[in-house]
C-alpha cells in the first residue's frame, strides 16, 4: 500500500474524530495487516493527546509508532529476546525526537505545531507515519 495515501487517510480519520495514537496504529494496520489487527486499535485509544488528553505525556502519534513496532517485532513469550524490539523502539524514539525536536505533547503543541506547514497535530501525524514506515523499511534492509 502507498504510504503517502496510508498517511493521508489516517490524517483524514483524525479530522473524523479518531486520536493521533489510533490513527498511527491503524495506518501500521494497512500496511501490516497480519501483525496489527482491528481488536488492536482499541489499545491506542488512552494514550490519545499525551495520555488520556492530558498533554502531559508522550507524543500519541509516537507512541502508535511504538505500537506498531511492538506488534512487529514484539515477543509472545519470556523466553523470547525482546532486546530487538526495545532497540528498535528505542532507534524510532531517537529519530522522531531528531525530526521533530520534542516527544512530549505539550512541548510538541507548543513548539512544532502552528508553523507553517504544520498547522495542526494531523499533520504530525501524517509526518510521524511516514518516519514510522520509512524507518521499519530501512529495519528491514539491516
Amino acid at each position: 500500500m502507498n504510504p503517502n495515501l496510508v498517511a493521508e487517510q489516517a490524517a483524514a480519520r483524525m479530522n473524523n474524530g479518531y486520536s493521533c495514537s489510533e490513527a498511527v496504529l491503524w495506518a501500521g494496520g494497512q500496511v501490516f495487516p497480519q501483525k496489527i489487527t482491528n481488536s488492536m486499535l482499541k489499545l491506542a485509544t488512552p494514550f490519545a493527546d499525551g495520555i488520556g488528553s492530558t498533554h502531559a505525556g508522550l507524543c500519541g502519534a509516537l507512541v502508535g509508532g511504538i505500537m506498531v513496532i511492538g506488534g512487529m517485532y514484539g515477543r509472545l513469550d519470556n523466553a523470547e529476546d525482546g532486546m530487538v524490539c526495545k532497540n528498535i523502539a528505542a532507534e524510532f524514539f531517537t529519530e522522531f525526537r531528531n525530526n521533530f525536536d520534542y516527544v512530549i505533547c505539550e512541548d510538541l503543541r507548543t513548539h512544532w505545531v502552528g508553523k507553517p506547514g504544520q498547522e495542526t497535530c494531523s499533520i504530525l501525524t501524517q509526518y510521524t507515519i511516514l518516519l514510522l514506515l520509512n524507518f521499519l523499511n530501512e529495519q528491514k534492509s539491516q
